[in-house]
């Protein structure tokens, strides 16, 4: 095997220059500024892969994998015979898009490439495996108890494909709303991670306004709307969500935003 960097011949002095500068401002963690010098220095040699690379592992390291991929495919056009690891990268973001792997892989495993990321050590970079259950974020479904063993039995047999959450839950707990791609190891009532869901769609709502194929989703028996709503506001105004709220009072109406969310089950 023999391994050779291609495409620099006759670089300009300034297209150098700037690339380097820009790798100095990667490397204290400076992206904006790096991907801007790394633009110059493309646009003065479109010829030579080493801006566009560290281009898209800037892309990467932002989380922009779409424009990361679509730097990477420009890599592998300049250099097909390969060029550091843009390949491995470039398959799998690749992979990433159509869901073989989870959501943020390569950015969470992408090999250092002298740019750093707070709070990460040279080794994580570099772990190059599928993320277990136990390392996934995790989501309960309503409390420990008879209701949540409902559900978990529910989504592990496929039944459970939708829920619904309260907004206003998400931001008491300052967690992010759920979004495509999200991958979630669910908890059953003794604490322990049972499967794994991704999400494929999720959106907020009024609440007046959730439909008959979201409450059909929910895998709980509602055979009407009416029903859906009725049981999701015993829950919601029972004691324990409103302690967990912080809110002895709370209740909801049409106009309450929840989030309703659909998911599929990956692995029990």
């Amino acid at each position: 095997m023999r391994w050779e960097i291609t495409g620099g011949e006759q670089v300009p002095a300034q297209a150098a220059a700037l690339h380097e500068q820009a790798r100095i401002a990667g490397g204290r963690g400076d992206y904006t500024r790096a991907l801007t010098l790394l633009d110059q220095a493309r646009a003065l040699a479109p010829g030579w892969p080493y801006p566009a690379y560290d281009a898209a592992f800037t892309c990467l390291l932002q989380g922009d994998a779409a424009k990361a991929e679509a730097l990477y495919a420009e890599v592998d056009t300049m250099a097909p015979r390969g060029f550091f690891t843009c390949k491995t990268t470039l398959d799998c973001l690749r992979r990433e898009r159509a869901g073989e792997l989870f959501p943020g892989f390569s950015r969470a495993y992408a090999p250092s490439n002298g740019w750093t990321q707070p709070g990460r050590r040279p080794t994580d970079f570099i772990r190059l495996s599928v993320v277990p259950p136990q390392e996934l974020p995790t989501v309960e479904f309503g409390f420990p108890g008879p209701l949540r063993d409902q559900l978990v039995a529910a989504i592990v047999t496929g039944s459970k494909t939708t829920t619904t959450g309260l907004v206003a839950d998400y931001e008491h707990a300052g967690e992010p709303l759920p979004h495509p791609g999200l991958r979630q190891a669910v908890i059953d009532s003794a604490g322990n991670p049972v499967a794994v869901i991704e999400t494929t769609a999720a959106r907020v709502i009024r609440l007046g306004d959730a439909d008959l194929a979201h409450a059909l989703g929910e895998g709980e028996g509602y055979t009407s709307v009416a029903e859906w709503r009725a049981g999701h506001e015993r829950f919601w105004h029972s004691a324990q969500m409103r302690a967990a709220l912080g809110d002895p009072g709370f209740t909801v109406d049409d106009d309450t935003l929840v989030v309703v969310q659909a998911f599929r089950l990956i692995e029990e």
